[in-house]
């Protein structure tokens, strides 16, 4: 068997590949190797990509049609991720050719899908070593002895790595993961995970067979074992220096620098992971979401700011995903509270009549209704506005007879059983575990999936008695469809879903949960279309401080409930109230819609005029302070992920929404003084300016306005 000390393999996931960053990442790793005097062979998995998303990376990586890479594995599917690297590398100068798994000698059995690897053949890399080439194979394929292509199991680009490795005589194998390295236990699944520097073959086994955290496929590590192969499991992207060396695997037999030792805890994320935060991970259940995003712990806030522990700063364009429009700790609410608080008044009175309840129900009588000329019963609910999205779907049951309720596509509205059955994302709703009947779902007007007379469609279902639908009891809809994307329903639908309803004798409800309370510019987001909703469903901020409130508005002709037959323990939130009714008074007079329209006009400026042009498939859609950056045709998902970790770098919280989370959400609280908001905006535009330039995607550049 010809061999060569200098040997050196090193593996990449074809997920790491997926963008230019990664593969310049992926290219400086490979020069590195070779300077420091080794022969390499680099073996490459598959992409989780589309052939057309592929070869548009390739283009943007500077490859053409007639590029031999792209050609060769273009029949390879996914194997393309092989001829990516090897033209990176060559545009870099570094001399490389891509190989499919049948080109690089790697012997399979029969089953297809699930192939077992039984020898590999190496004289082809030789040759193109010796020639100064790096090979770059497509480690998920082989080849039977009949010739028939086939692909490996999972886990099968490790194998390939390894055995290639042993035929090689490498000096060892890195197998680059998404981890700094090989930890006791999962080390996403509990803060005090213990990374490994060195461990024998055996030691990797039993942490992998044990299912606590499966970094390699056992198959693998069973044939580095075999071969006598070292690994190096190594971070592609190292959190932190000392973690950049990854763990050392090899035979127990030849481990001459001792025991295994363990090293520090990992950090797990963009930024540094806080002191403090073990108690979370130790206790907290892993439903938790937002913190993944914002890894910090905060300590206070005030107005639009956000302070953690250690005293840095944050920028908040996410308010408490529109709980907080008023801001953080609003001194006028705040003073309210402490006086509440210290005059012994009532706390907790389920639905009973207290002060503080009847000092809110005159003040959104004088401040919110009467003005708009509405006339309401109001419902407390329980505290959440899932709560008030149920009452209203049982409330129209009971008020038409009908069973079914009718919703939109994109649209979401809580979590809860009756919520997700009315709720268009598919993995919420495959979190219920149960089947979600007794709903209808009908195209909204705007998004990605419009279709071009939305109304009318709904018309002829209702209108015709054999359209094979039950005609439903209410429609839920939003009239700026939030977590959906930021998607603003036309005046001109809302008003003929108003009209639709009335002839048929359904129910409008509209849930002003997150657009409500002047997020859409106004107090209520219906109010442009001139519309009255039979229902009206308001949570988040009418508790005015991020105190849990939600309320049911219905109109008098419907209030048919019995007493008691929708109640709750904590519908009576006297804190709440209190809060809430100092917040309205900024309602009073015209002053707190004008300055709203102000920052509004600020946010759109900037999201038109600075993040539009630096992408020609960046879209801009919003109204009043919600607004969406939404990158789905300009690098997508990940894109918008990265965008998203660069702001809460720079000192900017920002949430992401939509279809696969691609347009970022603008919604700062309606309060945010205007320098802050500016700083704020000036942090997007360079975050976005930077994640794109560092795709090759960054083609404009803002438009300047005349003076």
């Amino acid at each position: 068997m010809n061999s060569t000390p200098t040997f050196l393999v090193q593996k990449y996931g074809g997920a790491a590949l997926a963008t230019l960053e990664a593969m310049d990442r992926a290219t400086e790793l490979a020069i590195q190797a070779r300077a420091a005097g080794h022969s390499l062979c680099i073996v490459v998995s598959a992409m989780g990509a589309t052939t057309d998303e592929l070869l548009l990376l390739a283009q943007r990586a500077g490859g053409g049609p007639a590029d031999r890479d792209v050609d060769a594995l273009l029949a390879c599917g996914e194997g393309i991720s092989a001829a990516l690297m090897a033209m990176h590398l060559r545009h870099r100068g570094v001399p490389a050719r891509c190989l499919s798994g049948a080109q690089a000698g790697i012997r399979t059995d029969r089953c297809h899908g699930n192939a077992a690897v039984q020898h590999v053949a190496v004289e082809r890399l030789l040759a193109l070593s010796a020639e100064g080439v790096v090979p770059v194979v497509a480690g998920f394929q082989g080849v039977t002895a009949d010739g028939d292509v086939t692909t490996l199991g999972r886990g099968g680009s490790d194998l390939t790595a390894v055995l290639l490795g042993a035929a090689l005589g490498a000096v060892r194998v890195e197998l680059y993961k998404d981890v700094d390295g090989v930890f006791d236990r999962d080390p996403v699944r509990h803060a005090d995970a213990v990374r490994h520097e060195r461990l024998d073959h055996d030691q990797l086994l039993a942490i992998v067979q044990r299912g606590d955290h499966a970094i390699v496929q056992a198959r693998a590590i069973e044939a580095a074992r075999a071969q006598g192969v070292t690994l190096q499991i190594l971070p592609f992207r190292p959190t932190a220096p000392e973690l950049a060396a990854g763990t050392v695997v090899r035979s127990a037999a030849v481990a001459a620098d001792g025991p295994c030792i363990p090293a520090v805890a990992p950090r797990r994320n963009f930024a540094e992971t806080p002191s403090g935060v073990a108690v979370f991970h130790a206790m907290e259940s892993a439903v938790r979401s937002y913190c993944r995003s914002f890894p910090t712990v905060f300590r206070r806030a005030k107005g639009a700011q956000l302070f953690d522990e250690a005293g840095r700063s944050w920028i908040d364009f996410f308010a408490g995903a529109g709980a907080l429009n008023y801001g953080h700790n609003p001194d006028f609410i705040q003073r309210r509270l402490v006086e509440h608080l210290q005059s012994d008044a009532v706390m907790h009175a389920l639905d009973m009549f207290t002060t503080t309840k009847r000092d809110f129900l005159e003040q959104f009588r004088d401040v919110v209704l009467a003005p708009r000329r509405l006339d309401y019963k109001v419902q407390f609910c329980g505290p959440t506005g899932a709560n008030s999205v149920e009452a209203a779907m049982k409330l129209a049951r009971l008020v038409t007879k009908r069973v079914p309720v009718a919703s939109f596509t994109g649209g979401w509205h809580g979590m809860t059983a009756g919520c997700l059955a009315v709720t268009g994302n598919r993995e919420n709703r495959a979190a219920a575990g149960a089947p979600l009947p007794y709903t209808i779902t009908l195209p909204y007007p705007e998004g990605p999936y419009r279709l071009a007379d939305a109304l009318g469609y709904v018309e002829s279902l209702f209108a015709d008695p054999n359209s094979g639908l039950d005609l439903p009891a209410a429609v839920i809809v939003e009239t700026i469809q939030a977590e959906g994307g930021v998607y603003v329903a036309p005046v001109d639908w809302l008003r003929g879903i108003r009209a639709l309803c009335d002839r048929h004798g359904v129910l409008m409800i509209v849930d002003e949960i997150q657009v409500g309370c002047g997020r859409a510019g106004t107090f209520f987001s219906f109010e442009r279309a001139g519309i009255v909703p039979d229902l009206v469903c308001l949570s988040k901020s009418i508790g005015g401080y991020g105190l849990p409130m939600s309320l049911l508005l219905i109109k008098p002709e419907h209030d048919v409930w019995q007493p008691g037959q929708h109640t709750g323990t904590f519908r009576g939130n006297q804190l709440a109230f209190c809060a809430a009714t100092a917040a309205l008074s900024l309602w009073r007079g015209r002053d707190f819609e004008t300055a709203i329209a102000e920052r509004a006009a600020l946010v759109q400026r900037c999201l038109q005029h600075e993040l539009a042009p630096l992408h020609p498939g960046i879209e801009v859609r919003g109204m009043g302070l919600i607004w969406a950056l939404d990158l789905a045709r300009a690098g997508g998902a990940e894109v918008a992920k990265r965008v998203g970790q660069v702001c809460f770098q720079q000192g900017l919280i920002i949430e992401r929404c939509g279809r696969d989370d691609t347009a970022m959400k603008v919604m700062p609280p309606l309060t945010i003084e205007l320098d802050t908001l500016r700083r704020g905006l000036d942090l997007l535009v360079a975050a976005v300016r930077q994640v794109l330039a560092e795709r090759g995607l960054l083609v404009g550049a803002p438009l300047v306005e005349a003076s």
